[in-house]
């Protein structure tokens, strides 16, 4: 079935990637996110309870815990939802908030906060934690990463909108369905204390732009320039330079 696949997928594979690195002596950082949590009781330390609403969520919890059993000395990052650069705009729940747009949207989500983090940050703290543990110190356990940035779809779509160059058409909704997760904001406690400083964090407004900029210069060929909300500037980094994903003993 479909549910037994998406098991093996998101369960099984995580446990026999980390079988496969105790048994050759190698160093696992297994990614994990924020859906480990419901959202009622933000913000989640590493230490809280995992409360997973869905199913998605329980598998990761699942892996997470197998992981950890199989491999003690790995570890696990959860991150919340990633954007960064792109080919087409689905690719990301962020982005497809611009197809979502051009489709004519009438309603958008305002009760959800999310805390949409650049994977580039996030590329830049696995290096981080790779130089760690290549430099011998012990690295393992639970960590978060994530911007302190919240902002709901509707907030989200605006600033698209507004980048974009097209009118505002579209009103917040709230709806409460039967998932409540009103924020499922991460602190990174053991994280800061392990580098000592957790790089900084890349705006929300300036990854946005930088991931969208492409599409926006088809929008200005169509009509009028959009305006721009940031200066020129150089590319937002996407991943440390020679990024190892893993480190042996």
């Amino acid at each position: 079935t479909w549910a037994e696949r998406a098991r093996r997928l998101n369960v099984v594979t995580a446990g026999a990637i980390a079988q496969a690195c105790e048994q050759v002596g190698a160093w696992l950082i297994y990614i994990s996110c924020d859906c480990v949590f419901d959202g009622s009781a933000a913000p989640y330390g590493e230490g809280a309870t995992p409360t997973p609403a869905d199913e998605y969520g329980r598998h990761k919890v699942d892996a997470e815990k197998l992981v950890l059993e199989t491999s003690p000395r790995a570890a696990v990052l959860r991150v919340p939802t990633l954007y960064g650069p792109i080919e087409f705009v689905t690719e990301s729940s962020v982005t497809s908030l611009y197809a979502d747009l051009k489709g004519g949207v009438r309603e958008v989500d305002d009760w959800v906060r999310y805390h949409p983090t650049w994977v580039g940050d996030v590329a830049t703290v696995l290096r981080r934690l790779v130089d760690l543990q290549l430099g011998r110190q012990d690295v393992r356990g639970i960590f978060h990463f994530s911007t302190p940035e919240q902002v709901t779809k509707y907030e989200m779509m605006r600033v698209i909108a507004e980048w974009v160059g097209r009118k505002d058409t579209f009103k917040p909704a709230v709806r409460m369905g039967s998932i409540t997760r009103p924020s499922t904001m991460l602190v990174s406690h053991r994280l800061e204390a392990l580098l000592g400083n957790v790089p900084e964090k890349t705006h929300f407004q300036q990854g946005l732009c930088h991931c969208l900029a492409q599409f926006r210069d088809l929008e200005a060929s169509d009509t009028a320039d959009a305006p721009a909300l940031l200066p020129a500037q150089e590319p937002l980094p996407v991943e440390p330079q020679e990024l190892v994903v893993g480190a042996g003993p």
